[in-house]
């Protein structure tokens, strides 16, 4: 398994998109909107792991309220799919997003959100 990225929920999309990029000085690598309200960017290191930004108008945040989940890809996808159904983790998905990533999303037991994603690369 490999960590592919941590996902932040932020109130202000500009604020953080110039915090991660001008002030940490990390790349933006791809942005785009899977619906309309929503703005997901993504900022890479040079060891390629990862931050992602979303912004959803229509599910803001309360101040001082910070969500935050973690990225997994795994050569288990379809393992790890039936032993998250089966040990009676709350989940949603499997689902395709983007064009061609495949994903489930759960929590883990202190309600950190965690997106599995089918890699068939991970060594």
């Amino acid at each position: 398994m490999k960590l592919s990225w941590c996902t932040i929920h932020v109130h202000d999309m500009e604020q953080s998109k110039s915090f991660y990029g001008k002030f940490l000085g990390l790349r933006k690598t791809r942005s785009f909107s899977p619906q309309k309200g929503t703005e997901i960017v993504f900022f890479s290191d040079e060891d390629s792991i990862e931050i992602e930004l979303i912004h959803n108008e229509k599910a803001p945040l309360s101040e001082g309220t910070c969500r935050v989940s973690l990225g997994l890809r795994t050569k288990n996808f379809d393992e790890l799919l039936v032993k998250a159904k089966e040990g009676g983790f709350s989940l949603s998905g499997p689902l395709i997003l983007g064009e061609d990533m495949e994903c489930f999303f759960l929590q883990d037991p202190d309600g950190v959100g965690i997106q599995m994603i089918r890699d068939e690369t991970v060594i």
